[in-house]
């Protein structure tokens, strides 16, 4: 009988448990929708069940498409030791390192376990005018952009590396670029 009950218990944890806290790590991309040629800020989110201490992303876009500048550590990262990002507009990518307790005393800083954080920004501008919605894709990329070449992936407190081979998942966005309003004249 308490072999049933067990059984029972696991399978509800399993049902009814986020997946955050079943293990999970992920990287999303939030992406925008701008009107003309106006700037629109894209957001990355991650998601974990432990302590992070760094982190690293490449993400990818069109580059005829879109211009990218300033991507930067934000929200639950805001406050790193450490943060390095690169633009690859030749070649479409964004690269962002961050490290969160880089610098002596070292004292265990972290990004708290949570859901959907808020970890970083860049700014997208699109380069062409549309006369209909278009959707650019933003991907996360391994070993595509940087020397050496960047992986994604999320470093725990415990110093566990984990990249797509270790389970960590992605979630691609997109930028929206529509046409932008008609200038009215009023007399």
């Amino acid at each position: 009988m308490r072999l049933h009950v067990l059984v029972f218990v696991l399978t509800l944890f399993v049902i009814v448990t986020p997946e955050a806290a079943r293990g999970q790590t992920q990287l999303k991309v939030i992406g925008t929708s701008v009107a003309g040629l106006v700037s629109g800020q894209v957001e990355v989110r991650l998601t974990t069940n432990a302590p992070v201490r760094a982190f690293t992303l490449a993400i990818s876009y069109n580059s005829t498409e879109l211009a990218v500048d300033a991507i930067q550590a934000a929200g639950a990262a805001l406050g790193a030791e450490q943060s390095v990002g690169s633009i690859y507009d030749a070649t479409g990518g964004v690269t962002l390192g961050v490290v969160l307790d880089a610098v002596a005393p070292f004292a265990g800083q972290t990004i708290a376990p949570g859901i959907d954080l808020l970890v970083a920004t860049f700014t997208a501008t699109p380069l062409v005018a549309v006369t209909f919605a278009t959707s650019q894709p933003l991907t996360f990329v391994d070993a595509a952009f940087g020397d050496p070449p960047v992986v994604n992936t999320v470093t725990t407190s415990t110093g566990a590396v984990i990249d797509a081979a270790q389970g960590l998942t992605f979630v691609a966005g997109v930028f929206v670029s529509s046409p932008a309003p008609p200038n009215l004249l009023y007399m």
